[in-house]
């Protein structure tokens, strides 16, 4: 049974357990409606809110000292809008803080100093000048099950579903939406439609249904090489950067498979290396894959602006629940061809408080 169910709900939830978000006062913003599907799982766990609440007091502690509006908008957006960002965003916040690195977030840079062409807004900067961003982790979980509810609606009688392979590029998925009327049309006359590996089909309704899907981390890191430097515009020039993305069984869906045979660490090696090694000399145009960079930067330029990318675990410890995906630690890529390597007090420091563990690879004897 739910027992927040409405914004106000949950800010007065987030108000009783912490007097720092009390104080912000978010209830004045006057937005009383329903939480969305993603907000109520976070908003009626009592683990989750535990996780925001000590964020918070995290970014607005000595270590950090967060101005009070950076962490209002922070909260507002969790709340009233991109509950996953600004969860990942929080997330993030609190592993940096916990493993002792002070940092100032949100921190605006002109052009010059990053590859964007007007210049752009960082998640935040340590204080011993490694610059990050922080993205929430996920390819296709959200994609397919957009396009499943699209085919879905018209099929009022039967069930959509998606089966064997997804480990297509990005670009792939998106593009089966603009043929959605072809694919309906193709499972009307055949109940069957093809893409790549990628099975769609239908079937009569059923109370419980039962689907397989063939994973490949090595070729979903293939077709999503790209995806990396889809926000390259944040790389800044003169100094080390680094991606945060944020792994979260309610964020990514099945792009995180509890690392039971090592597919998450597949998947995390595979996508950090084809970063700093695949595209390390490539002289493609930057502005293909990211139209908001300065005009005449490579993808090499981006490859050796990146210092490091960073997996980092959100799902908050339960020890009276440990699923499977409790045993995916932390992961830490380090680009050995990077033009401004990460400071050496976020090497020992990052690794000092996960409680999941960290994995840390700075692919010695693996750069060729």
């Amino acid at each position: 049974m739910l027992s927040i169910r409405t914004r106000e709900d949950w800010i007065a939830a987030l108000s009783e357990r912490s007097e720092t978000i009390r104080r912000l006062d978010l209830s004045t913003r006057n937005d009383p409606g329903p939480l969305g599907e993603e907000a109520l799982n976070f908003a009626n766990c009592s683990v989750h809110t535990e996780a925001i609440v000590q964020a918070v007091e995290h970014l607005t502690g000595d270590l950090v000292a967060a101005p009070p509006i950076v962490v209002s908008d922070l909260l507002a957006r969790l709340v009233y809008r991109g509950t996953c960002g600004a969860f990942a965003e929080l997330a993030a916040y609190s592993w940096i803080a916990r493993c002792n690195m002070c940092f100032t977030p949100q921190v605006q840079l002109r052009s010059g100093l990053v590859l964007g062409r007007d210049g752009s807004t960082l998640d935040g900067v340590t204080h011993s000048g490694l610059y990050f961003d922080i993205k929430a982790f996920g390819f296709h979980t959200n994609l397919v099950n957009r396009l499943r509810k699209r085919i879905q609606e018209f099929f009022q009688d039967e069930q959509v579903l998606i089966s064997e392979s997804w480990d297509l590029s990005l670009e792939s998925l998106e593009s089966m939406f603009a043929s959605i009327n072809a694919i309906a049309e193709e499972l009307r006359s055949r109940r069957f439609f093809r893409y790549d590996q990628m099975e769609i089909r239908l079937q009569p309704m059923r109370r419980v249904t039962v689907t397989s899907r063939v994973v490949q981390p090595y070729k979903l890191a293939q077709e999503n090489s790209l995806f990396v430097f889809s926000d390259a515009q944040q790389f800044t020039i003169d100094a080390p950067f680094a991606i945060i993305f944020v792994i979260h069984p309610w964020i990514t869906g099945g792009e995180s498979y509890g690392n039971v045979f090592g597919e998450d660490t597949i998947l995390t090696r595979s996508l950090a290396r084809r970063a700093f090694f695949q595209y390390s000399a490539d002289t493609s145009p930057l502005n293909s894959i990211c139209s908001r960079v300065v005009p005449n930067t490579t993808l090499a330029d981006a490859s050796r602006q990146l210092s490091a990318i960073c997996f980092v675990n959100a799902w908050p410890r339960n020890e009276s629940d440990e699923p499977l995906r409790h045993r995916a630690p932390t992961w830490i890529y380090l680009n050995p061809r990077a033009k401004y390597p990460v400071p050496f007090d976020f090497v020992d420091l990052a690794r000092s408080q996960n409680e999941h563990g960290t994995h840390m690879d700075d692919f010695a004897y693996d750069d060729y």
